[in-house]
């Protein structure tokens, strides 16, 4: 889906309901989705911009993942050479990083085509919740189709330059996959439900294989 966030047209995934909710991570933990985002692969490190607007590899040390030299755990790497230089893990990681930034800023420019265009329309995506009450999902916006379908073939063609057509095209070919956050967070309370006599117990073996990941798509780096 599309947000817009202070004047800015981003590209987001959409990962569950209500706000603040990860449906794709299942109840103990695992990552549910055919599709790991890169952002979530690069954890714990991340880029911040410093104040002259360079950008500063970070690292979260609050993530377990992350301990002090000498502390006796095996198997972990260094940040730094013996040299001072940093270690090869690190300069991976920044590699990745920053094709991921630079990558960004050329969706950024796409996604802002699209609304020059006028091809960004709210997206209204209304869940039941496990209650049965409706639980609507404020904010989303979706490339109209049919506005797409009139443009003129100049306005296709800048569109294609700019790598915005094909990202409309992705989007909404995307869309046939809300449904599964409907069903994972039906799911979801089924799974965390307080347990009913034996009746009326759900079968959680069929509630969990919601929960298992499809066919691994996910783009995998060598560091």
């Amino acid at each position: 889906a599309f947000v817009e966030q202070g004047g800015r047209w981003l590209l987001v995934a959409v990962l569950g309901v209500p706000s603040g909710t990860n449906l794709c991570v299942a109840p103990d933990g695992r990552w549910t989705g055919p599709y790991i985002p890169a952002v979530f692969r690069a954890a714990p490190f991340a880029l911040q911009p410093a104040p002259d607007g360079r950008l500063l590899l970070c690292v979260d040390e609050q993530v377990g993942r992350v301990r002090p030299m000498g502390d006796g755990s095996a198997g972990t790497e260094p940040f730094f050479a013996p040299d001072g230089a940093a270690a090869p893990l690190v300069r991976d990681v920044l590699d990745f990083l920053t094709r991921l930034a630079q990558g960004g800023k050329t969706m950024e420019r796409a996604c802002a085509a699209l609304h020059a265009r006028g091809l960004l329309v709210p997206w209204k995506v209304v869940f039941q919740s496990p209650s049965g009450e409706p639980q609507p999902v404020a904010g989303l916006w979706r490339v109209d189709e049919a506005v797409l379908r009139q443009l003129p073939a100049d306005a296709l063609h800048a569109l294609m330059q700019e790598g915005a057509l094909a990202l409309a095209y992705s989007q909404l070919l995307s869309m046939q996959h809300i449904a599964l956050l409907g069903e994972w967070l039906q799911a979801r309370a089924l799974v965390s439900a307080t347990p009913t006599p034996a009746a009326q117990k759900p079968d959680l073996d069929v509630v969990r294989q919601l929960f298992e990941p499809g066919a691994p798509d996910t783009l995998r780096f060598n560091w």
